[in-house]
Order: structure tokens, then sequence, then C-alpha cells
């Protein structure tokens, strides 16, 4: 309870009675209570996490918003964030990205920041528009350091073109099947060896052996032809019955290439 009182004078300076009230507090302490209590955790998180005011500076800032840009809560409040980190938008400007934050509420992406010690950082952010009874629309921005990520998607993206670039130039035909006997990639020189100058769909991807042409005949190691299902490896197959079944691709080229599925070939 929140008691308030005020004393009553008379003529001669004396105090005469008190008026006051008594108010009952219990909701506003719990209030505060839990609005302390997810302050902490704010601080406690990982994230980058502030608060501006649309279209204004920045009135909150967490540890960890101190941790990734470089600026502590007392030099980033009262600036505005999109020029203290330079901020890298997906539209235009921060006008019209504020623009779409009013029109939509929220806004989840990624953003380019700048940290103090002027590193680019790459950030997953989702933006919450938040409205108070007074008419002040403030922004919550949590945002995630995922530049390491993203770095090893390039790299992956590098690795894959170059692997790719490298088996169009294998001077061989080499055919990638699936355990059910469906050609999941023809190099150049496989296309050249079935003649097919245009393939069902690129690199022959999703048809079995023999769709890829008259050409393609599977056989056995005693030179018996083979079903797809004999020769490619399937759900179930132990590694000791997988080594020992082959297959030979007769083409009319004339050449026989042995090969046994999954294994490289050389002649």
């Amino acid at each position: 309870m929140l008691v308030r009182g005020q004393p009553v004078f008379d003529d001669e300076d004396r105090v005469t009675e008190w008026v006051g009230a008594t108010i009952d507090i219990t909701e506003h302490l719990h209030a505060e209570a839990q609005l302390a209590r997810q302050a902490r955790m704010l601080e406690r998180t990982h994230d980058a996490i502030f608060l501006w005011e649309l279209g204004g500076a920045i009135v909150y800032w967490n540890h960890g918003a101190e941790l990734l840009y470089g600026y502590p809560a007392e030099q980033a409040r009262g600036r505005i964030s999109h020029e203290l980190l330079q901020t890298f938008f997906p539209v235009a400007d921060s006008h019209a990205f504020e623009g779409l934050l009013a029109r939509d509420g929220e806004w989840t992406g990624e953003l380019i920041h700048t940290t103090r010690d002027d590193r680019r950082v790459t950030v997953l952010s989702r933006h919450q528009l938040l409205r108070e009874p007074d008419g002040r629309t403030y922004v919550l921005e949590t945002s995630r350091d995922i530049t390491d990520r993203k770095q090893l998607e390039r790299e992956v993206m590098e690795q894959a073109s170059q692997l790719r670039a490298t088996f169009e130039t294998i001077a061989d035909a080499v055919f990638v099947y699936d355990t059910a006997g469906r050609a999941m990639q023809v190099n150049a020189a496989g296309r050249k060896l079935l003649a097919l100058d245009a393939l069902p769909s690129a690199n022959g991807a999703g048809h079995v052996a023999q769709e890829l042409g008259p050409q393609l005949e599977l056989r056995g190691a005693d030179g018996q032809s083979l079903a797809p299902e004999q020769c490619f490896p399937r759900a179930g197959w132990t590694r000791s019955a997988w080594q020992h079944q082959r297959c030979t691709d007769s083409r009319r080229s004339g050449r026989d290439h042995g090969s046994r599925p999954g294994d490289p070939r050389r002649d």
C-alpha cells in the first residue's frame, strides 16, 4: 500500500489534523518487477537488441548490442541507429524502410551493419513495431550475427561451382546414378558419347539409364544384359553385396566401360 498524507495547520501554525490517502499499488509493483525481469533477460541474451523511436533515436541498447557493434549503451542512446550502424537496407533508403515498417508492423530479413571498428557484419534482423498509448511509436530491433554463416555459404557455393566445372571437363564419360538407376548427372563427354544434343532434362537428371538413349545397355561382368535394379545398389544392400556386383555400359561406339556403382573408373 502507498500512504500519502498532508498536515492541516491552524492560525498559529500548529498541526491540527492530517489529510491523506491510501493507494493499493500491488499491481503496479508486480508490473515493475516483471519489467525488471524482462530487462535482465534482455541483458543476458547474446542477440543484439535495441529500441528506437520510429523516425527518431535509440532509447535502449542491450549488452548483446554492445558486444556485437562495439558501442557502449551511453554512446548509442540518443543516436539514429541507421546512421550509427551505417545500415544497408533492402529498399531504397531508411525513409522507405520506416514506411514499410509503419505499413506492415514488422519486418524480418538480412541487413548489413558496420561496427565501431569498421567491420561489416551481416545480421538476421527482426523489427517489431510498438505503438504506445501516448501516440509515440517505437521499433524493437533484434539482430543475430550471421557473418560466418554467410561466408561459409559462399565458400560452399564456390566449391560446388568448381566441382561442376571439373565434372563437365573430365575427358571420360561420367554417369551418376541413384539407387533406383535414375541418372542424376551426365557430363559433357557422356552426352557426346550418347549423341544427345538435347537431354530430356538438365544433364539427363531423373531419367533411367535406357531413357538416355538406345546406345546405353547395362551388362554384368559375365556379359549378360542387366536391368537397372540388378546393377544399381538398392536400399538394404550390404557393402559386400554391392562390391561384388559389377556392371558394364555397352555403347555403339564399340567401347565397353566397366564400372562399379560409386567407384572411379580407370581404363
